[in-house]
Formats: C-alpha cells, sequence, structure tokens
C-alpha cells in the first residue's frame, strides 16, 4: 500500500522485459474488483501475458486476470482470497473510520527521519523501503486499507490460469498460516523483493520456463 515500482529493482535489473506500471488513482468508494477492471484496460498488452504482484499487488493481480489473457498469476508476499488476511485486517471493513484517522503524515515523516538520520548506513534494500514510505499517498494508501479489509471472496481462477506462490516464512502482514505457496523463503519476511531479491528473481525466472514451456508443448 505504500510502495511504487522501486520495489521490484532488483528484479527488472535481470528480466528486461518485466514491466511494473504505475498505480492508477482511485475512485472514492471503488472495490478491489471495479479497480483491478479499469486497470486492465490501463495495462493490457493486448497479448498473452504473466500477471503478478506483491502484497496488495497480488490480491489485484488475482483480479487483474480475469480482465487480460493472463496465462500465469504470480503472487509474492501475498495471498488468492481474503481468508488469509489477519483478522484486524478483515475487521476494519466493519469500521472503515478507523483508517482515515490513521496518521499517514506520521508514518511519512518516520521514514524520512530514519532515511536522514541513518541513511548512509543503511543497506539500500533498507533505504529503498523509507524512501517509499515517505513517499506515500496518503490518498491511495487510505483507500488500499479500506478496498482490501472490503475485498469479496473471488471466484477461484480457471485452470488455464494457474497461481505460482512465493512466500516468507517470517511474514507477519499476511501470515503463511494454511497458504500453500510453491516456493517459502525460510528467513523471509513481508518485503522479499527487497530483502531477498535473488529467491524472488529465481522464481520468476522459473516461472517463465514453466510459462514458455507449457506454451511450446500446447
Amino acid at each position: 500500500m505504500a510502495a511504487d515500482g522501486r520495489l521490484f529493482a532488483e528484479q527488472k535489473k535481470a528480466i528486461p522485459h518485466l514491466s511494473v506500471p504505475d498505480w492508477i488513482d482511485p475512485i472514492p468508494g471503488e472495490s478491489l474488483t471495479e479497480y483491478a477492471a479499469r486497470f486492465a484496460q490501463h495495462i493490457d498488452p493486448g497479448e498473452p501475458c504473466i500477471i503478478g504482484g506483491a502484497s496488495l499487488g497480488g490480491f489485484i493481480a488475482v483480479e487483474l486476470a480475469r480482465h487480460l489473457d493472463a496465462e500465469a498469476c504470480v503472487l509474492i508476499g501475498s495471498a488468492p482470497h481474503p481468508r488469509h488476511l489477519r483478522a484486524i485486517v478483515r475487521w476494519l471493513r466493519h469500521t472503515p473510520w478507523v483508517v482515515d484517522l490513521f496518521p499517514v503524515w506520521l508514518f511519512q515523516w518516520d521514514c524520512r527521519w530514519t532515511r536522514r538520520a541513518h541513511g548512509r548506513w543503511m543497506p539500500a534494500c533498507y533505504r529503498s523501503l523509507m524512501e517509499q514510505g515517505a513517499d506515500t499517498d496518503p490518498a491511495f494508501f487510505r483507500w488500499a486499507a479500506k478496498a482490501t479489509s472490503a475485498w469479496q471472496a473471488p471466484e477461484p481462477l480457471s485452470d488455464d490460469t494457474p497461481v505460482y506462490q512465493i512466500h516468507g516464512k517470517r511474514d507477519w502482514i499476511i501470515p503463511l498460516g494454511d497458504l500453500e505457496p510453491d516456493t517459502v523463503v525460510p528467513r523471509g519476511g513481508h518485503a522479499l523483493t527487497l530483502f531477498h531479491p535473488e529467491a524472488v528473481t529465481d522464481f520468476l525466472l522459473d516461472v517463465l520456463d514453466k510459462v514458455t514451456t507449457g506454451r511450446d508443448d500446447s
């Protein structure tokens, strides 16, 4: 919710044709499903593609896959169904006013202060996380929090669109729980693309190979 294309900086180096489109502005009150339908119109390549995302991006990718010619859906530290979200997140659907009270400005300030005070000693992954947090769009953050908490159980994707998942064993935002990812990163937390970039890149390359091989076989 507080990240952007910088989240996939390392993966873009290894996979040059990887596209990370900017979010479009949400319409107030718009659901994840409705947002994905509009977003699909902006990013549709007009040909078969692999769609994916991390965290919130993964939720939206599940919905996007219904509107695109998706050969696969990739979830990175994400989930295909709202039942995998923490109970407190699902609870917010009943108290959306709590999201409006969240001091996004304080979160931004804390990220800026941390970056300025410790930036020169920070590993690049931490510095990128602080920079993205400082640049958080408050309106998008609040919409995303409300839309995620109100996300309705989606219909499973068709067999023509397999779902591939990589998840961190120590992810406390979206706990591993009863998720059954293809790959579990033993010491991985939530921001896998930043803190375990090699694992994510290898996973993406493996998915690309599987999809390409399946395409050739057919």
